[in-house]
């Protein structure tokens, strides 16, 4: 465990006064509680002793006795729903988490937007708050970590289901203390009991504290211990496969209960129960034969009936609450988060308004009835008498119409009141509509979508902003700065000091993002080679960043179908599917209080590059001053002078001055090579450092295409326009990289997945031979890699990889021993181009 720390709620003992309020003998009643929340995973309402079962549950029985029952304690079905409304006092709908689960393969997560419990603890001054067991609220990126969201410490796993022993998922480790990876060895049920008591005694003596106990017993997979087993069978292999189930389950909510007697132990000899705030319940109700028991409920996990969302739910706190009673007043997750803060007293208003409400009266017993309709998702409403479902929402429930539940007459839900209660039918219908229309600014995807194909990250480590921005201190390694599907990343620093990310992308939302992460994203001629169709799509996407740590989604900032050549050639975009058009390696720029962009897109339109100029860069309004003479400019990029000039460079490599206000060219292209071969295959660009012109291209190092490592070359001149020097080795796994300048003045180069298979391993990478494909290091996503640029005494400069794994060429470059441009076989530029639509004549490229 880490020495971190944060808030608990417990419930201590108490001496109860006739009267139902409790008062403790030498303590100030005052005191902030410390609280725990203990969630239970697809624990069923006839799964406790306490309502009649079977199964051995005596800690959670004795907790019952001693606190309050609350029997009409409702969730969502599901478990990232149900966790999201804990965690926020809202409900899920309005967060895009309703209908399902964020699954494995998907990059989203709970909008870091929304203040959640630990957050809102923390201004109460609940130095330690720990998350321990399963998230469940995402786990693809750094700002969905439980560390980014208040918690001070996490011990558990990010996924929702893992395997009970091996700890994984996906078959890679799931299983974290904090940051880092832990291999700790044993039970998982047991390993989260465990450190919930480690996290108690050390937090004990250190304040208020909070403390989220997430089991994730006992969802599947069905794993148990033997000796919890055999509690139910004496020999597991003569059960029938139904019975197995039954036992297993049984034997995992018994280890469970072990651990939550464990927890509150502890509380009771620190002697801090009596000030804690305890609260149990599952998350949603059993699952379908997966051998737990929502009897004599109605329905299961999945569903909208009481057996699916109706669940064992108990609060202690003996300073507050008076014990050994039930109430049967509607109340629910979301209701968690208003009653936490009514109780530590925090004036501060959360940002965003609750949907759930203080319970605080009811709890205490000073109010014994809420006239409140609590919406549950999906079409349904509950009330103390009446639930409504809407019939078309949840296919689970197989509704043919819209289904009253009236309790007093039925608390099992077998009969339709909805004609015989027609108005409070009609009532609650409106009222699920007008919630059912909430649209959330993201929404989950369907559950499967995305799942072909998916490869788990290594041991779903994610790298912390902080550690990020040390790494970048440091300037000495390669930083992986963003997840995400991206080719030919293009950072650029603006006056306004941010950084503004832009590169070849798929289309917002794409499900192959995280379905198809190596994809190759080439032209739809690869598809003639058997490769797979293209994942990038048609438009310009933007990301900015104040630190290159973490980085805000600006939009999208240009789509083809907004640009000149739309206007040009509509039958093209008419003709040519949505699918097959490409937006290739986009550059932006501020320019005179205006955003300027290059960018190549060899279709709908053959060579139909585009420079726009726009007043707001997510603005609609688009220039295009160059109009056609900028098409056939294969990877078209800008460079400014001293002077104020800009230059426009392209295809490996032309270069000519431009008019101002990017109208045309004002002189006649010359090519720029260097002065014993070509700059290479293509993402040239141009910079000045010192007094010299830095011209940079990219290769295979084997001089084929796609065989070995794609390099990064330079070149320096006097003269932007040249003659420039030979060509030098820059860094190896660069191809297509752009280097940049950051704050601080260290340089750095953009490098990203190219190639044709998944990463290979580094280990002794300067060592070896990569002739035989297209190899790379580098992960999918945006990696900046240290170089060192030194201006010699000559003024001429030096520019290399600090890291050295991209330091030094191996042994498959065979570009030094080429000495002649003659021995050079350049690639016809019309290869880059599909010919759907043929370029005018007087189009065609200098």
């Amino acid at each position: 465990m880490q020495n971190n720390q944060l808030p608990t709620l417990v419930i201590s003992s108490l001496l109860l006064t006739s009267n139902g309020f409790a008062s403790v003998e030498n303590k100030d009643t005052n005191e902030k509680p410390n609280i725990v929340i203990i969630l239970a995973d697809d624990l069923g309402w006839g799964n406790v002793g306490f309502h009649g079962s079977e199964i051995k549950t005596p800690n959670l029985d004795q907790l019952a006795h001693d606190g309050v029952q609350m029997s009409r304690f409702y969730t969502a079905p599901i478990s990232s729903p149900t966790r999201a409304g804990l965690m926020t006092g809202r409900y899920p709908t309005r967060l895009g988490i309703r209908e399902n689960v964020i699954p494995p393969w998907r990059d989203f997560g709970l909008n870091p937007q929304e203040e959640i419990i630990p957050e809102m603890l923390a201004k109460a001054g609940y130095l330690n708050r720990a998350i321990i067991g399963k998230w469940h609220l995402g786990h693809s990126r750094v700002a969905y970590h439980p560390l980014s969201n208040g918690f001070t410490h996490f011990y558990g796993h990010l996924n929702g289901a893992i395997d009970y022993f091996t700890h994984k998922r996906e078959d890679q480790l799931d299983w974290h203390n904090d940051w880092e990876s832990s291999y700790d060895e044993g039970y998982s049920t047991d390993l989260i009991a465990q450190e919930a008591v480690n996290c108690i005694k050390q937090y004990a003596n250190e304040g208020p504290f909070f403390l989220y106990v997430a089991f994730n017993a006992p969802h599947t997979p069905l794993q148990a211990k033997p000796e919890d087993l055999a509690l139910y069978t004496d020999d597991v292999e003569k059960l029938t496969p139904k019975q197995k189930k039954i036992a297993t389950y049984a034997a995992m909510v018994t280890c469970m209960d072990s651990g939550i007697g464990e927890i509150r132990n502890t509380l009771r000899e620190l002697g801090i129960e009596d000030n804690t705030l305890l609260l149990f319940f599952s998350d949603n109700g059993a699952e379908p034969n997966g051998g737990g028991s929502n009897q004599p409920l109605k329905g299961a996990k999945f569903q909208e009936w009481d057996g699916g969302l109706r669940v064992p739910a108990i609060v202690s706190y003996p300073a507050k609450f008076k014990g050994n009673r039930v109430i049967d007043q509607v109340v629910g997750f979301v209701d968690i988060m208003p009653t936490i803060q009514s109780l530590v007293n925090i004036t501060d208003n959360v940002h965003l308004p609750f949907d759930g409400i203080d319970i605080t009266p009811i709890l205490s017993g000073e109010t014994k009835t809420i006239n409140r309709d609590l919406y549950l998702g999906c079409g349904t409403v509950v009330n103390n008498d009446y639930k409504f479902i809407l019939q078309e929402k949840n296919e689970k429930m197989g509704l043919k119409n819209d289904f009253l539940s009236f309790y007093p007459a039925d608390p099992f839900e077998e009969t339709n009141f909805a004609e015989e209660h027609k108005a409070e039918a009609l009532r609650l219908k409106s009222l699920v509509q007008q919630y059912d229309a909430t649209e959330p600014a993201e929404k989950l995807p369907p559950f499967n979508e995305g799942r072909a194909g998916f490869v788990a990250p290594m041991e779903w480590k994610i790298t912390p902003k902080q550690e990020i921005k040390k790494a970048i201190e440091a300037h000495k390694h390669a930083v992986y700065i963003k997840d995400g599907w991206i080719r030919d990343p293009y950072i650029y620093l603006a006056p306004d000091g941010y950084y503004y990310l832009t590169g070849t992308t798929p289309l917002p939302n794409d499900p192959r993002e995280k379905a198809d992460p190596y994809n190759l994203g080439l032209t739809p001629q690869a598809e003639k080679l058997g490769l797979r169709p293209s994942i990038v799509g048609y438009k310009l996407r933007v990301w900015r960043s104040s630190d290159l740590a973490e980085w805000e989604y600006l939009g999208e900032a240009f789509s083809l179908e907004q640009g000149f050549w739309a206007k040009q050639f509509p039958e093209a975009f008419r003709d040519v599917p949505n699918d097959k058009w490409l937006l290739w390696a986009p550059e932006i720029f501020f320019v005179d209080g205006k955003w300027v962009c290059v960018l190549i897109s060899p279709n709908p339109v053959q060579g139909g590059s585009n420079l726009i100029v726009k007043n707001e860069l997510l603005g609609d309004q688009f220039e295009f001053p160059m109009e056609a003479d900028i098409r056939t400019k294969h990877d078209p990029s800008l460079f400014q002078d001293d002077d104020g000039t800009w230059y426009l460079s392209w295809g490996n490599t032309f270069i000519a001055p431009l008019h101002p206000g990017f109208s045309g060219l004002a002189a006649k292209p010359v090519r720029i090579d260097p002065s014993d071969r070509v700059i290479g295959h293509e993402g040239a660009t141009i910079r000045k450092i010192g007094k010299k012109y830095v011209h940079f291209g990219t290769a295979w190092s084997t001089d084929k295409s796609r065989k070995g490592s794609y390099n990064l070359y330079y070149c320096t001149s006097d003269s932007v326009m040249g003659p420039y020097g030979e060509r030098r080795f820059v860094g190896r796994f660069l191809g297509h990289g752009t280097p940049f300048c950051d704050k601080s003045g260290q340089w750095w180069c953009t490098a990203f997945f190219n190639a044709n298979v998944p990463p290979i391993d580094d280990t002794d990478i300067r060592n070896r031979d990569l002739s035989e494909n297209a190899l790379t290091i580098n992960q999918q996503g945006t990696t900046i890699v240290p170089l060192e640029v030194k201006i010699l005494p000559d003024g001429d400069v030096y520019i290399r990889a600090i890291d050295e794994r991209y330091a030094y060429p191996g042994p498959d470059e065979v570009q030094h021993s080429m000495q002649s441009k003659k021995n050079v076989t350049r690639t016809p530029y019309s290869a880059f181009f599909p010919k759907n639509t043929e370029p005018s004549q007087d189009l065609t490229m200098p």
